[in-house]
């Protein structure tokens, strides 16, 4: 085996964290083909995906030797997204994916309010350039470039349908059914 030792380290740690896994199929057979060799395509491009390296692969008749080099916080931040469903830590949220993900996900944090919403804040590298933003009170968003971004006027938006709706409401007899189902 040709277990080499050297240091990586991330934002963290420095480290050298190495696992040795004997995989063997629950029906031993004296050669492994078929579905099995598929699997270990996947399991070399997952590997890739999470940015774990596959030091040494060896398959023997009946069992495989795999080791892999890990971040030792690998496991801390497990997640898979899939349509508009993402799954962190064995839980599973719905969500609305506001924009497309740009770049390698680093990070997936979810917070809930005191309301009881879920909000899940996605940090992702790009290679694209490095922007400062200014929020203002004139200006919503001033870039670093000279760029000023406008805030989004929701409530001026729908300021007549709330007029309208509102109009509606008080017009309806105090304490009727119809009046309640205006509230909803």
């Amino acid at each position: 085996m040709k277990c080499v030792d050297k240091y990586k380290s991330n934002r963290n740690i420095v480290y050298s964290c190495k696992y040795h896994i004997v995989w063997c199929p629950k029906y031993r057979r004296k050669i492994l083909v078929g579905e099995v060799e598929k699997r270990l395509k996947e399991n070399k491009e997952v590997a890739k995906e999470c940015d774990v390296e596959i030091i040494e692969m060896e398959t023997d008749k009946d069992h495989i030797h795999i080791i892999y080099d890990v971040d030792p916080q690998f496991g801390n931040n497990k997640y898979k997204i899939d349509n508009n469903i993402i799954w962190l830590n064995g839980y599973k949220f719905k969500f609305w994916l506001s924009r497309e993900i740009d770049g390698k996900i680093k990070t997936v944090t979810v917070k809930r309010d005191n309301i009881g919403d879920y909000w899940i804040c996605i940090i992702s590298a790009t290679s694209g350039k490095i922007v400062g933003i200014d929020f203002g009170l004139k200006t919503f968003l001033t870039l670093s470039d000279g760029t000023q971004i406008q805030a989004p006027r929701y409530y001026l938006q729908t300021l007549k349908e709330l007029q309208k709706l509102q109009k509606q409401h008080s017009k309806k007899k105090k304490s009727s059914k119809n009046r309640e189902n205006m509230n909803i």
